[in-house]
């Protein structure tokens, strides 16, 4: 056997349910479709290793304070990027229900968000 790169997958997957989702969403109209993802920061994120010429020490700078985590709750579908929900903290359900209830579902077209049409 030869030595090569892993490829990583999530342990939390479900094959047989991702299966079944698939084979479920086949009968879905992809211009309904909205996914919705969310991401933080925080300025206290700084690489822990950086490039510098051999025999001499490579020299970063951090920022004193820790300062805030800022989330960003946004979606996507086929016409494009949706309204982005910029958050104080980090997100949790209230910041996610918040999104969903008064940013994204005013924003949905007539039939997207499981009403008539």
């Amino acid at each position: 056997m030869d030595t090569k790169k892993k490829t990583i997958r999530a342990s939390e997957q479900k094959e047989a349910e991702r299966a079944a989702w698939r084979k479920q969403a086949a009968h879905l109209d992809s211009s309904d479709l909205v996914f919705v993802d969310e991401t933080g920061s925080h300025i206290a994120m700084t690489p822990l290793y950086a490039y510098a010429p051999r025999g001499q020490r490579a020299v970063g700078k951090v920022p004193r304070n820790y300062g805030v985590i800022m989330a960003v709750i946004a979606s996507m579908s086929l016409s494009g990027m949706g309204p982005a929900f910029l958050w104080d903290g980090s997100a949790d359900s209230i910041a996610f229900a918040i999104y969903v209830e008064q940013i994204l579902a005013p924003s949905l077209r007539e039939g997207a968000n499981g009403g008539p049409g």
